[in-house]
């Protein structure tokens, strides 16, 4: 049997007058998550540029949620300096949130 995996995403709204908010109004991000791992296995963004997405999504997968959301969010701050840097953080945090409710209510079924 494949390996049980689960579609998050979150939105954020960016700041007013770039590009993304421009083109899409929001910004949303979606990850697919191993939840026998907790490991991000694909990751990817409504940013405007595909140097952009991919650069995300090369950062995100891979990672590990069961450590938390923080070590992801300061790799980002620390790596990304682009104009949506606080709006990828936010619907990163909203992921976050969601895994961990399903998380939990997988073990009270």
């Amino acid at each position: 049997m494949d390996k049980q995996t689960v579609f998050f995403s979150g939105k954020a709204r960016p700041i007013e007058g770039i590009t993304v908010e421009k083109m899409y109004g929001i910004l949303t991000v979606g990850v697919e998550v191993d939840m026998e791992t907790g490991i991000i296995l694909a990751g990817d963004c409504t940013l405007s540029t595909d140097v952009a997405k991919n650069f995300f999504s090369r950062i995100v997968t891979g990672y590990n949620l069961s450590k938390g959301i923080d070590p992801l969010l300061e790799t980002i701050r620390i790596r990304y300096h682009g104009e949506v840097v606080k709006a990828l953080g936010a619907a990163l945090r909203s992921i976050y949130r969601d895994y961990s409710n399903y998380k939990k209510a997988k073990q009270m079924t």
